[in-house]
């Protein structure tokens, strides 16, 4: 798994799929995000997820941890 840079990306996110009481997909987390979020403000790879701003975090988090 694939750390990021707490400098830049100080609040990070791993979604832990079995936790998870509905399916979904990794590109369904990823459309939201693009739909949601400037797409400058954040960064995934697989399920870890990656935000610059403390805000997005806590959106993103609310609806899918």
């Amino acid at each position: 798994m694939r750390y990021f840079n707490k400098k830049y990306w100080p609040s990070q996110v791993r979604i832990d799929v079995p936790l998870i009481k509905r399916e979904i997909t990794l590109q369904e987390l990823e459309r939201w995000c693009y739909q949601n979020l400037k797409s400058s403000e954040w960064r995934n790879d697989g399920w870890y997820f990656a935000f610059k701003r403390e805000q997005d975090y806590t959106f993103f988090v609310l609806r899918w941890a």
